[in-house]
């Protein structure tokens, strides 16, 4: 309540409030009507996240924007192809098919598109790893860490699900897919809870340090350096302010968080 309702607008707050929110009443939805469910919101803020550990690089940006174009076109491709062929039973009710009325898919659209998505979480995850456990190691960072531990569950919760759904579509035959579509919609929910978990863990974080904002960039070297970079951070740190772009307040842990007013403010 406090780190997002009474907080003033921002990118994290709509980030956090399209990834708890709106899932939930398509969730709903879905059980009355044959929709398919996706995770794009909390895909495209793991992608944000994954961008920001490498300091606004324009290769790593391009690298993203392109594979989540890809993988995007990919889902919305596979959807139309289920809709359009997926079967359903004869209901002995009147009114509007239900989606547990399904009894067929087609099977090759469901496997292209959890594998898609495994894909794309699996190399995502990875570049966010390898990129925050260097500065674990070398920094012993808490907002480091704060990302790494929940990009973790994430990683390890969601990926592991759509894999273990993708194996179901694959060994079981079309007319029981039941099982593994209705999983989908749980899978949906899962991101939804993880992805909100870390904005409020980085918005606890950055309140805790008296921080404006949380959307981090990292040193582009952090073998030589131990900071962590914030984007438009809203509060002055400390008394004595120099009229340069930066601000720095010592962690108590030993590394040095600098706080940057260029960016985006989260």
């Amino acid at each position: 309540m406090t780190l997002i309702w009474k907080t003033n607008w921002s990118m994290g707050k709509v980030l956090y409030l399209a990834c708890r929110y709106p899932p939930w009443v398509l969730l709903i939805t879905s059980l009355i009507l044959p929709l398919k469910t996706d995770c794009s919101i909390k895909v495209m803020l793991m992608s944000i996240r994954t961008y920001a550990t490498y300091n606004g690089s324009v290769r790593v940006k391009w690298f993203i924007i392109v594979f989540f174009t890809i993988e995007q076109l990919t889902v919305i491709a596979m959807n139309g192809v289920l809709t359009a062929l997926s079967e359903f039973s004869k209901f002995p009710l009147k009114g509007a098919s239900c989606f547990l009325e399904a009894s067929k898919y087609p099977k090759g659209a469901a496997v292209v598109l959890f594998a898609g998505g495994a894909a794309y979480d699996v190399i995502t995850s990875w570049m966010l790893f390898a990129r925050l456990f260097s500065a674990v190691r070398q920094g012993n960072s808490r907002l480091a860490w704060i990302i790494f531990k929940n990009g973790l569950a994430y990683f390890l919760v969601v990926t592991t699900y759509c894999i273990a759904e993708l194996f179901l579509f694959l060994i079981l035959p079309d007319d029981q897919l039941l099982l593994p579509s209705a999983m989908s919609f749980m899978l949906t929910a899962i991101a939804s809870v993880l992805s909100s978990r870390l904005i409020l863990h980085l918005r606890a974080f950055a309140c805790q340090y008296e921080l404006g904002g949380d959307l981090m960039t990292m040193d582009a070297n952090p073998a030589r350096s131990r900071s962590i970079v914030f984007a438009n951070a809203n509060r002055p740190i400390g008394d004595s302010i120099d009229s340069g772009d930066e601000e720095t307040v010592e962690d108590i842990e030993g590394p040095i968080v600098t706080i940057s007013r260029a960016g985006i403010s989260v």
